[in-house]
């Protein structure tokens, strides 16, 4: 004899346990009390740089400094080139790192921080000279108000 597909499953529901016959032969579905999860917020694109900016090859106070002068902290497109993001990435820059490698794009902010580290450890502030006449007084201005570490 054939079982249609609606009896198998209904079956092994039952059999899962996720269902259960009440007295008068009707199936009740079972549902597991709800615990909700506590909310865990994504860390903000400067937790995410601090979090990530490892010592002795980052320099956390001159990567913020580049920020802020490349994008103000903002994921925004260069109007004149193919820069995008918090780091101002072109396009050529972008295929030269491991994240493009792995499919991951500039597009994401998360993405375009590592990639920003990635160049900074491996190239240094090369990446960034062009805005050097912004960045670099502000770094040391920054730099000279920092407390010395004991």
């Amino acid at each position: 004899m054939k079982t249609s597909r609606w009896r198998r499953a209904v079956a092994a529901a039952a059999s899962s346990s996720l269902l259960s016959l009440n007295v008068a032969g009707v199936f009740l579905m079972q549902t597991a009390p709800f615990q909700a999860e506590p909310f865990v917020a994504p860390p903000t694109p400067q937790e995410y740089l601090a979090q990530n900016c490892h010592e002795p090859t980052c320099n956390l106070l001159l990567l913020e400094t580049i920020i802020f002068c490349e994008s103000s902290w903002r994921m925004v497109k260069n109007s004149s080139s193919s820069a995008y993001g918090f780091f101002q990435i072109i396009d050529g820059t972008e295929r030269t790192t491991p994240q493009y490698a792995l499919g991951r794009r500039k597009f994401d902010p998360y993405t375009n921080i590592d990639m920003g580290l990635y160049l900074f450890e491996k190239r240094g502030s090369s990446p960034w000279n062009e805005s050097k006449a912004c960045w670099q007084p502000r770094y040391w201005q920054a730099k000279s108000r920092a407390p010395l570490a004991e």
